[in-house]
């Protein structure tokens, strides 16, 4: 949660006499960073952790970075940036983490600083402020090395802060500062020049707000001037009004109320008793949060008199001004719009879900445990002795799976919680209460005087007064169960569960936290956690409520959870129509299905199960038929599934193997699926290596068994069935939905474990028309004549080691893909995930964009060049098939003959199209490195894909360092035992000698053709950090452990989706949780 965790922070002290303070600035910093690095001026103490360099007081404050560049070259390397500041101007590390550490912080480039020499206010900044002539600052301008870096423009501003991230800490900054020290420029003029000449962008700067107090003989054109405060704001104030500023309430308004990043200056030395305010404004680890638009009540002011926890207010529309003057972190709408402008335009006002923008602060400030209340429920004054849990049991009911805790807690009464279903109310609880080691990372108190009950409980029962709850008692909820809970008294303990604190903001007022709860007890149970509840440790005087408005508004809550459960796991039925081609009747094997529903066409005989009658119709034809009377049905299905007659289960009854093959569709939803016919695909498939678990993606499959999503049904793309070549082969129409599927990368999935066989079939014509089949593809379903079967139809390895990293990295919250030679972004298509980052490279683009069926526009960027380890031109050959040009030649040792084990083998009937240089042309080069620098800088590259064509060692090699950043590498490389297709080209040796040096193994190589693999590898020390493990001897399924963290996201993302299908939420739910994830 740290952004800066991997930066460099840099503290300077103007005088050495201020060092003793050096430990409480590192308390107050040194989690929010990798390293804290002090420096301070003369004169020299004795300090190993200090280094002393003459900045005149501070005026020359950039002298230190010389020094610094040379002493920790290396640590800047390992490092995101630098962050500088100076030891009495105070960060702001409350709001620090909701900055981007990829982006500048400083005051951006505006015409109101750059000036020439001769400008006023330039002249006015030397004059006033540097003690020294301005020639000093001409004798830079001539200085020769200076004048290389053609600076015209120069800046003046507060320059006692600044962030760089990594990719500007280059020689050139350095050298910059050094020139400017040289010649004893003023700091406030070198700092800012520096900064805006390295980059003009101002897209690259952050914008934020500072209070920064002046001194009284500094004119305040030093500062940001009125008109640009709207956005970055700097306060000008005498020096005099300090002392009687500069008290507890002003720097507690300052940082906590008006949110400044930075706040200059404090002065230790002078109130030193600022330290502990500001230890008290930083330092605690545990905050309350409450959202109200009342004036502030005993429940709040009891919270902020508490020493030991922060208290955030969330602001809304109705919130009155009292809050602003109390000593606490006050989120009002400005505050809320100014830190998360996204997020906050999405949240409707005047609704209890701004209050997730109060959990986001304190997520993002780090505190280790988070206490949500309202601001009616007053607390104990031990209310926190509920975080003391020793020897607590968990409780599970036996009879469903929600726990009335009312029940528990009450022994027995009739009572019940908000958002219990109403539907259970008359079942009798059938607890098992055991001892456990579990431990909570949730604890909800329950509510004296008003608990928190639905309108029905309050407008029908008369009871509630005499009801009475059990008191210092605790027990563990089993997260097998579901157990109802709110935001009105709960503790948050466990970090990586922070995320899903988030409430629902399009359902009701009286249903968002009631459906949180829902959502997290199924994260619970995913992620292998566990919430507590305990006797009650706050009282309630509620609100004043319309019973009949609080009824209205828990409408929705009663009629959706009644099946809340099986939405959130989106169990809802799916309708199944089983579509068959026979002889006669209805198949003996298939009697099972006559309970479902069923579409028979028979082709001899019209018998009384017959729904077509449809003599001498082919197979083709016949499904044809059959998919034209289906479309006309007036119901619809969400599956429909082809049978030939003879299909049989292998290892299960029919009707069992049927009920499998439904189960493993609604677990799975394909496109497209197949059972696995095991001798069919072995070899088309997975090569004769064992399937990746359960189900899989394939190119081949057989037309006895499909099941048809109901896309896939009516799509225009993949039907009809094409007749053409039945005379020859009735197989052919099947290999044509097998190329067309291919081609616009529809997902065709095999269920690996449910075999079937079909040795009864009929004969029928089988003829060898394979490539007039495929001509037939190019020439009138897809108007491409030059498209290559071999690169469309992409050969079984580079489907089983995209599946392979499919599941993978599915857990992960982002991926990033570089692919270089992107042809038409096929391989781009077949990554499955829902946050993926791709960059697509190659020298012919413009070419592929001419394909039809080109998915180019799916990267995020592209780059119209070639990879190689220098930059520049190059000549680049180019062939029939484009997916073999290349930067190298041909070699000439090339064979058709598949008896020569020594030259490299191409089948004959492709050796032209692959070989055939039709033009050269002069392409640009680029390293890989700087491509990475530009767009990814330190992110990791999770895929990396090189199909450079004899070019690929060269491709990994300009990475540079680099490569330690990739996780998996797909290249193609050649056998050790031919010659190469070109010449020059690397074998796959050498390839692997390369990339074990940088600490890569290899997973798997996979034959492509006879001669050439697709090998990947993984990075074997950032695979031990993130602690993946698979069995890569034997290539087989997989188990994932990562960060808990990406678990929980990407169950929050799936919840979401299966809630939204069953209109429990809207999209604009969906929009906001992927908006939130992105602070994660």
């Amino acid at each position: 949660m740290y952004n800066f965790a991997n930066a460099i922070l840099i503290v300077v002290f103007n005088y050495s006499n201020c060092i003793y303070n050096k430990d409480f600035i590192k308390s107050i910093y040194e989690k929010h960073f990798k390293t804290i690095i002090f420096y301070s001026d003369y004169p020299i103490t004795q300090d190993d952790e200090i280094n002393f360099i003459n900045i005149n007081e501070g005026h020359c404050v950039h002298n230190i970075f010389k020094h610094f560049y040379n002493k920790y070259n290396k640590l800047i390397d390992d490092s995101d940036g630098i962050f500088y500041t100076m030891d009495d101007n105070i960060v702001n590390v409350n709001i620090l983490n909701l900055f981007d550490n990829n982006k500048i912080l400083y005051y951006p480039p505006n015409s109101k600083y750059l000036s020439t020499s001769r400008d006023s206010y330039f002249e006015t900044l030397v004059e006033k402020h540097v003690k020294i002539s301005t020639s000093n600052l001409f004798n830079l301008f001539n200085d020769v090395t200076f004048q290389k870096y053609n600076i015209n423009n120069f800046s003046g501003s507060f320059s006692n802060f600044f962030y760089l991230p990594k990719k500007y800490l280059t020689y050139k900054l350095f050298e910059l500062f050094e020139l400017f020290s040289k010649y004893e420029v003023f700091f406030e003029i070198s700092i800012p020049t520096i900064i805006h000449n390295i980059e003009h962008d101002e897209t690259q700067y952050q914008l934020f707000t500072c209070d920064i107090l002046c001194n009284a003989n500094r004119s305040s054109s030093g500062t940001l001037e009125d008109d640009y405060n709207q956005e970055t704001t700097a306060c000008t104030t005498s020096i005099s009004s300090r002392p009687k500023i500069l008290n507890k309430e002003y720097i507690y308004h300052s940082l906590n109320h008006n949110h400044n990043l930075f706040l200059h200056p404090i002065k230790f030395n002078k109130t030193p008793i600022s330290k502990e305010w500001l230890k008290e404004i930083f330092c605690k680890e545990k905050c309350v949060i409450i959202t109200t638009i009342n004036k502030p009540t005993e429940t709040i002011f009891k919270h902020i008199t508490n020493p030991n926890y922060d208290v955030i207010i969330v602001g809304d529309n109705k919130t009155p001004d009292d809050y602003i003057n109390l000593n606490c972190i006050y989120l009002d709408i400005s505050a809320q719009n100014r830190l998360f402008p996204e997020l906050s335009a999405m949240f409707p006002y005047n609704h209890y879900c701004r209050k997730n923008l109060g959990y986001l602060y304190a997520i993002k400030k780090g505190y280790k445990i988070i206490y949500e209340t309202d601001d009616d429920n007053i607390p104990y004054d031990n209310f926190d002795n509920v975080l003391q849990y020793d020897n607590i049991q968990m409780i599970s009911e036996k009879n469903n799976k929600w726990i009335n805790i009312f029940k528990y807690f009450t022994n027995n009464a009739y009572i019940w919680p908000r958002g219990y279903p109403l539907s259970l109310l008359k079942t009798t609880p059938n607890y098992l209460i055991q001892d456990t080691d579990k431990t909570p990372s949730i604890i909800n108190g329950l509510v004296e005087n008003d608990p928190d009950v639905d309108a029905l409980f309050r407008i029908i029962c008369t009871h509630q007064d005499s009801i009475q709850w059990e008191k210092n008692k605790k027990i563990l909820i089993d997260n097998k169960n579901v157990c109802v809970f709110n935001t009105q008294n709960t503790f948050w303990l466990n970090p990586d569960l922070f995320i899903c604190l988030l409430i629902p903001s399009s359902v009701s007022f009286r249903y968002c936290d009631i459906l949180r709860g829902i959502i997290n007890n199924i994260i619970l149970k995913k992620t292998n956690n566990y919430m507590m509840y305990s006797s009650p440790n706050v009282v309630q005087n509620r609100n004043e409520h319309n019973l009949i408005s609080d009824f209205k508004s828990e409408y929705e809550m009663y009629i959706h959870n009644e099946n809340i459960l099986d939405f959130i796991e989106n169990k809802i039925e799916l309708k199944f129509l089983y579509i068959i081609q026979t002889i006669t009747k209805l198949p003996d094997i298939y009697e099972c299905l006559r309970k479902r529903n069923v579409v028979l066409l028979s082709f001899k005989e019209n018998t009384s199960d017959t729904t077509i009658f449809c003599p001498n119709s082919t197979w083709t034809t016949g499904r044809n038929k059959l998919r034209e009377y289906v479309l006309n049905l007036k119901e619809k299905y969400d599956y429909y599934i082809f049978l030939d007659e003879d299909v049989l289960f292998a290892d299960y009854s029919q009707e069992n193997g049927f009920n499998k093959l439904e189960e493993l569709i609604i677990k799975y939803k394909p496109y497209i699926s197949n059972p696995s016919m095991n001798d069919y695909y072995a070899n088309k498939t997975y090569c004769n290596n064992l399937p990746l678990g359960e189900t899989q993606t394939t190119i081949w499959f057989d037309g006895m068994c499909n099941a048809f999503s109901k896309e896939a049904f009516f799509s225009n793309v993949l039907f009809p069935y094409i007749d053409i070549f039945d005379n020859k082969s009735w197989w052919m129409s099947q290999y044509i939905m097998i190329i067309l599927c291919s081609i616009y990368k529809k997902e065709v999935v095999v269920f690996n474990n449910l075999k079937v066989t079909n040795e009864i079939h009929s004969a029928y014509p089988k003829e060898n028309v394979f490539k007039q089949s495929e001509q037939y593809v190019f020439n009138n379903l897809i108007n491409v004549t030059q498209l290559n079967i071999i690169n469309d139809v992409k050969s079984s390895s580079i489907f089983k080691i995209i599946d392979f990293l499919n599941i993978v990295l599915h857990k992960f919250n982002k991926i990033n893909f570089v692919d270089v030679g992107c042809a038409v972004g096929d391989v781009r298509n077949l990554i499955k995930h829902n946050n993926l980052f791709s960059i697509g490279i190659d020298p012919l683009i413009k070419k592929y964009k001419d394909f039809p069926h080109n998915t180019l526009s799916s990267y995020n960027i592209l780059y119209d060049v070639a990879i190689d380890i220098e930059e520049g031109e190059k000549k680049f050959n180019i062939t029939s098939s484009l997916a073999t040009s290349s930067l190298y030649d041909f070699n000439t040792e090339i064979t058709s003959d598949e008896n020569n084990k020594s030259y490299f083998y191409i089948p004959k009937s492709n050796i032209d199209f692959i070989t055939n240089i039709v033009e050269t042309q002069q392409v640009r080069t680029k390293t890989l490195k700087n491509i990475i620098e530009k767009d990814l800088k330190n992110d990791i590259i999770h895929i990396l894909k090189v199909d450079a064509q004899g070019n690929d060692l060269n491709v990994i090699k300009s990475l540079g360092n680099y490569l330690n950043n990739v996780m998996f590498i797909v290249i193609e490389s050649t056998s050790d035992n031919t010659t190469s297709l070109y010449k020059n080209a690397t074998s796959f040796s050498l390839d692997y000698a390369y990339l074990k040096s940088y600490n890569f193994e290899l997973i798997t190589k996979e034959i492509l053709l006879r001669d050439d693999y697709d090998c990947l590898f993984y990075n074997t020390n950032l695979i031990k950090n993130i602690d993946l493990n698979w069995d890569n001897k034997n290539f087989k399924e997989i188990i994932v452990k990562t960060e808990n963290n990406s678990n929980v996201k990407s169950n929050l993302l799936s919840i979401y989706n299966n809630l939204l299908s069953n209109n429990v939420v809207t999209q604009k739910d969906v929009d906001i949780l992927d908006k939130w994830i992105t602070y994660f």
